[in-house]
C-alpha cells in the first residue's frame, strides 16, 4: 500500500506558499497509490483534469472542505473507490471526473449540485451509486470484509460486492446476502484459485473475474440472471462451468469466457431461461470439444465460438434464427453440425476454415448464405440446400476444393450464383436428377 500526504504550503525560495491546486495529470497512472491525504489547514481549490487518472489502488480520499472544482477525468478508472465526499464548496464537476469508478457506490454530497443515484451527471460521480447523502453524519453502509479482503456496500435488500482490494488472495467466501458481483471485483486476482457464488447472486459484472488465471472451476448459481461482458475474459486455466437447475440466467455477455483456453467442460443443468449467447462468448476456448446449448436459446452472436479448435460437434437448438457473424469459424475439428428449420440466416464467415467439416443438410427455412459463409472447409465434398434460399453470397464457398456435390431444390442455376468462386475459378453447374427424386444433382467441374 502506498499513502501520500499533499501538504498544505511549499517552501520557496525560504517562502511559504499554499497549495491551492492539483495540477493535470499530478498522479497520472500511480497504479499502487492506495490513500491520499492532504494537510492541516489546506487551502487546495481546485483538482485538476486527469489528477487521479488510472489510480487503480486508490481506496480512501478526503478532498478538502476549500475545493471548488474537481476536472473532468480527475478519478477516472479508479476502481478501488468506494466512498466519497463531495465538500459544500464545490461549484463544477467536470466531464467524466468519476467515470468506470465502478466501486463508488455511496456518495456524501455536500454541496449545492444536483446529484442523484445512478445519474450521468456531474461527471458520473453517482452512476453506480446505491445512496447519495446529504448529511456527513450519516453512517456508512460501506463494509470492509478484511478476512476475505473485500468491499461490501450493505443495506436492507443485501449487499453488493465492490472490489478486492488485495489481488494476492487465493480465495473468497462472498456474504450470503449479496445480490451484485460488481464490474471489475476481482479483476486481475492472479493468484484466487477458489470462490463459492452464493445462491443469492442475481448478477455477474463485466470483467468481474478477468484474469483469475488459476481458477479451475465456477458454479453459476441459479439465481443469476446475467452475467456481463469479458466477466471470465482469460481465465486460462479454468476447465469447468456448471449452470443449475432451474437457472435464471438470460444472457452470456459478450466475451465472458474469451481465451478461457482450458475449458473443456459447459454444463448447463436442466429448464434454462438462456436466450442469448453474446458476441465472442466462448471465443478462443480451444480444449472445448462439445457443449449443448440449451433449447431455450434464440441468438448467438458474431465471433461466439470463434477459434474452439476442438469442437466436434455442435447441435443449434430450434428458435434460433440466425447464426452470426463468424460465429463458428476456425472451429478446425468440427465435423458435424445441426441446423433447425427455425434459422433464416447465417451469416458472413459463419463456419469459415471450419476444415474437418464434410457435408452440410441446410434445413427448409434457409433464406440466405452470406458472403465467406463456408468458405475454406476444405474438406467439404456435399451440401444439401432448400429450395427456401433466395440469396447465395459472394464467396460463399471459395476454397472448398473438395466440394463436388451440390442438392438444390430447383434446377434454376441462377440461384447457384454463390458457387461460381471455386478456388478462385469459374465454374459450371452440371445437372442431374438425384434417385430420390426431391434434389437436383450438381457436380462442380472446370469450365
Amino acid at each position: 500500500d502506498t499513502t501520500y500526504e499533499i501538504p498544505s504550503k511549499l517552501t520557496l525560495k525560504s517562502v511559504d506558499r499554499n497549495v491551492t491546486s492539483i495540477g493535470s495529470q499530478a498522479f497520472y497512472g500511480c497504479s499502487s497509490l492506495n490513500t491520499v491525504t492532504f494537510g492541516d489547514n489546506s487551502q487546495l481549490t481546485s483538482i485538476g483534469r486527469s489528477a487521479f487518472y488510472g489510480c487503480k489502488s486508490l481506496t480512501t480520499i478526503t478532498i478538502p472542505s476549500s475545493v471548488t472544482s474537481i476536472g473532468e477525468w480527475a478519478f477516472f478508472d479508479c476502481y478501488a473507490l468506494t466512498t466519497i465526499t463531495i465538500p459544500e464548496n464545490v461549484t463544477s464537476i467536470g466531464y467524466n471526473a468519476f467515470y468506470e469508478c465502478y466501486a463508488l457506490a455511496e456518495v456524501y454530497n455536500l454541496s449545492s449540485l444536483k446529484i442523484t443515484a445512478g445519474s450521468y451527471n456531474n461527471g458520473y460521480v453517482a452512476r453506480y451509486a446505491k445512496v447519495v447523502h446529504t448529511n456527513a453524519t450519516e453512517p456508512t453502509r460501506i463494509v470492509k470484509d478484511e478476512a476475505n479482503k473485500v468491499y461490501y456496500y450493505v443495506d436492507s435488500n443485501g449487499s453488493d460486492l465492490l472490489y478486492c482490494y488485495d489481488d494476492t488472495i487465493t480465495e473468497c467466501s462472498i456474504r450470503k446476502d449479496a445480490v451484485v458481483i460488481r464490474d471489475h471485483a476481482f479483476d486481475g486476482c492472479r493468484s484466487l484459485t477458489t470462490i463459492t457464488i452464493p445462491e443469492n447472486v442475481t448478477s455477474i459484472g463485466v470483467y468481474a473475474f478477468s484474469g483469475c488465471t488459476p481458477l479451475t472451476t465456477i458454479t453459476i448459481p441459479s439465481s443469476v440472471t446475467s452475467i456481463g461482458g469479458s466477466a471470465f475474459y482469460g481465465c486460462s486455466k479454468l476447465t469447468e462451468v456448471t449452470f443449475g437447475d432451474n437457472s435464471k440466467l438470460t444472457s452470456i455477455g459478450d466475451g465472458a469466457f474469451y481465451g478461457c483456453s482450458s475449458l473443456n467442460t459447459v454444463i448447463f443443468g436442466d429448464n434454462s431461461q438462456l436466450t442469448s449467447i453474446g458476441s465472442s462468448a466462448f471465443k478462443g476456448c480451444s480444449a472445448l470439444t462439445t457443449i449443448t446449448i440449451p433449447n431455450s436459446v434464440t441468438s448467438i452472436g458474431e465471433d461466439a465460438f470463434k477459434d474452439c479448435t476442438s469442437l466436434t460437434t455442435i447441435t443449434i437448438p430450434e428458435g434460433v434464427t440466425s447464426i452470426g457473424y463468424s460465429a463458428f469459424s476456425y472451429c478446425t475439428s468440427l465435423t458435424t453440425i445441426t441446423i433447425p428449420s427455425s434459422v433464416t440466416s447465417i451469416y458472413e464467415s459463419a463456419f469459415k476454415d471450419c476444415t474437418a467439416l464434410t457435408s452440410i443438410v441446410l434445413p427448409e427455412g434457409i433464406k440466405e448464405i452470406q458472403y465467406a459463409c463456408f468458405s475454406g472447409c476444405t474438406s467439404l465434398e456435399s451440401i444439401t440446400i432448400p429450395s427456401t434460399c433466395t440469396t447465395i453470397g459472394d464467396s460463399a464457398f471459395e476454397n472448398c476444393a473438395k466440394l463436388t456435390t451440390i442438392y438444390v431444390d430447383s434446377a434454376d442455376y441462377t440461384a447457384m450464383a454463390g458457387f461460381t468462386k471455386v478456388d478462385d475459378t469459374l465454374y459450371n453447374a452440371i445437372g442431374e436428377v438425384d434417385p430420390d427424386g426431391k434434389y437436383y444433382k450438381y457436380t462442380i467441374a472446370a469450365a
